[in-house]
């Protein structure tokens, strides 16, 4: 059914409320309206972004970010560890949730990375059966020709929703750099799909190159479906909290929520089945708490009354802690930067009606996963280990994550950094890009880091943004590895063929490299940030653990809410979030929901009408 009036959603009998119609969120929907004997609501706080160009042409990707449309433009708390710097955290708002804002990289975790969420207590959630689902929801188009970087098996991907590709256009230092890192001891690794990332890949993207736009999860698990009848879909409402009522047995039944739509506030009700939160990272953690789930101690602080004490919800938080560099390069090579010249932008939008040229493209196209141990010395490493556990009483959830991570450090087979190359000026503010001069750029993370941050309300005002704290290097291991990684980066420019192309160090600047030690750490706290890939503030753990949600995302103390979406997870991953998002949706709806429908049909033909009656009670 098209986008609904909240009138008509409020007439409606739904069994499935999802709150949140983002990446997960619209693959819950689709899904579970695939059954028309159910209705299936979703509750959307942004707008439906059909054919706005920022949202869908892969080369403007960059200008739906700090556009209120398209972004949130959630601000960190000051950093305490970083200078006090606040720092943006760019969130999707609309349909697609963050998949209609990303920079349309896809790719998956290592096989280890899977395996520590089973190790975490979580069955069922190892690598075989993650894959499963991602499989479920890719779709590769392979190249037509071949080319020495690009060499996906068709093996490890198979059809899905989602369109994945490789870019049209590549930079003219695409191969030098991928040459340079060769020669630093990262191999290239033509498919890191397989459970193994290790090593430097030209990355798939989530671009179809039929139409040459974003494929994302408003445009292949909604739009394809919109007229189904049993998926009511409302946007620019704001769900404020979840209704909840208590069963016999003592825990909270999701029953509806309140939303406000146009200034006003509407209570929804009578939801049959469940009710899911796929609001993310940021926003899943404040409904929870507004809705009485939560810790106690903050929520009396506000005066909501306690319905489920969980003091883990909006605990655990995690992203890739980033840095960047830029270095000015040979004036001559094509990238992005030419696209500041309104002559050769005009040039590319007519190549982009062929599906063509850099508007057609993913920005950045090369990714490196990168071991410590190519990074720096066992020593280090070493005392890197020790310094998980040294002066720090650790709750026990955190003591198990560090038990698993602590083996990846010295693991050559387990990355620890990324870096992202980027033909272009970074995006960041900190340096004005010069018309006419040319540059290129990493984006270096720390996949797996050691501070732990938080998501709370900062009040009752479900309009009021939460206080979303990072806590950037608030284990200090995380600054000392991540300027080592700096450090091992600035050494791409040093060696051929890139040394050649290389003309001058823009970001940090070259007395501060020549300074090292302290200078670069400095360095990295002043242009610290997240690579915009949060999660586990809701953290599928157990509950003596931390944990918010069980192995099936059903929210603790209750019987029906539960959440799905990236915040869930309790452990960083070596890869961005995009895919695995999608692969949670597919997994749940799967596993939970149409094996209990399975259940009853079978339930029924045994038994007899009758009797599922009550059985089927139960089940849903």
């Amino acid at each position: 059914m098209p986008i609904v009036h909240i009138d008509e959603l409020l007439k409606a009998q739904i069994d499935y409320l999802v709150v949140g119609g983002g990446t997960s969120g619209l693959v819950v929907a689709s899904r579970l309206s695939e059954d028309p004997e159910v209705t299936v609501a979703v509750i959307e706080a942004g707008s439906y972004h059909k054919n706005v160009e920022e949202v869908d042409v892969p080369g403007l990707a960059n200008k739906a970010f700090n556009n209120p449309l398209c972004d949130w433009i959630f601000l960190s708390t000051p950093q305490a560890h970083a200078n006090n710097q606040v720092v943006y955290l760019p969130r999707g708002k609309g349909l697609g949730g963050s998949s209609l804002l990303n920079l349309l990289g896809l790719s998956r975790g290592s096989k280890a990375d899977f395996e520590a969420l089973e190790a975490l207590g979580n069955p069922g959630w190892g690598w075989d059966e993650i894959v499963r689902y991602t499989k479920r929801s890719e779709t590769l188009v392979p190249l037509k020709d071949n080319h020495t970087c690009f060499r996906a098996h068709p093996s490890i991907h198979h059809p899905g929703p989602i369109v994945k590709s490789y870019s049209p256009w590549y930079s003219p230092l695409q191969e030098p750099v991928i040459q340079a890192l060769t020669t630093l001891g990262v191999p290239i690794n033509f498919d890191p799909a397989n459970g193994n990332n290790v090593g430097t890949n030209t990355g798939l993207c989530t671009i179809d190159p039929s139409n040459a736009t974003r494929s994302y999860s408003a445009s292949a698990y909604y739009e394809p479906f919109s007229s189904r009848p049993n998926l009511l879909v409302l946007t620019n409402a704001l769900v404020s909290k979840v209704a909840l009522a208590q069963d016999d047995d003592g825990l909270q039944r999701a029953i509806g929520a309140d939303l406000i739509v146009d200034g006003k506030t509407f209570q929804l009700r009578g939801v049959r089945k469940e009710v899911i939160l796929s609001a993310g990272t940021f926003q899943t953690p404040p409904i929870l708490e507004l809705s009485g789930i939560g810790n106690p101690a903050l929520l009396k602080e506000h005066n909501i009354p306690v319905l489920v004490d969980l003091p883990g919800v909006g605990e655990n938080l995690q992203d890739h802690t980033l840095t960047f560099l830029v270095m000015e390069t040979d004036s001559t090579l094509e990238g992005l930067d030419n696209l500041r010249d309104p002559a050769f932008m005009q040039a590319q939008r007519e190549l982009y009606k062929e599906q063509k040229g850099i508007l057609a493209s993913i920005a950045c196209q090369t990714f490196s996963y990168v071991p410590a141990s190519t990074v720096t010395d066992q020593g280090t490493i070493r005392r890197w280990q020790e310094e998980t556990v040294k002066n720090q009483r650790l709750p026990i959830s955190l003591e198990k994550q560090y038990d698993i991570m602590r083996p990846w450090l010295a693991n050559s087979q387990e990355a620890q950094f990324e870096l992202l190359a980027l033909p272009g000026h970074f995006f960041r503010p900190m340096s004005t890009p010069e018309l006419g001069k040319k540059y290129f750029s990493f984006a270096l993370s720390l996949l797996h880091p050691l501070s732990r941050g938080s998501v709370h309300i900062k009040s009752t005002n479900p309009e009021d943004p939460p206080a979303i704290d990072p806590n950037y290097f608030g284990h200090p291991t995380d600054l000392d590895m991540l300027t080592e990684a700096l450090k091992f980066n600035l050494k791409v420019f040093d060696v051929e063929p890139m040394k050649s192309a290389t003309v001058a160090p823009v970001l940090p600047s070259k007395n501060t490299i020549a300074s090292g030690g302290d200078a670069l750490k400095e360095y990295v706290k002043e242009t610290v940030g997240g690579e915009f890939h949060p999660l586990g503030t809701a953290s599928m753990l157990p509950r003596v653990d931390g944990g918010v949600v069980d192995s099936n995302l059903k929210v603790y103390g209750t019987s029906n809410l539960r959440v799905i979406d990236c915040s869930i997870l309790p452990l960083e991953i070596s890869a961005h979030l995009q895919s695995v998002a999608y692969a949670i949706g597919e997994k749940v709806c799967a596993n939970s929901f149409h094996v209990r429908r399975v259940l009853c049909i079978i339930l029924m033909i045994v038994k007899g009408a009758d009797i599922i009656k009550s059985a089927a009670s139960i089940l849903l």
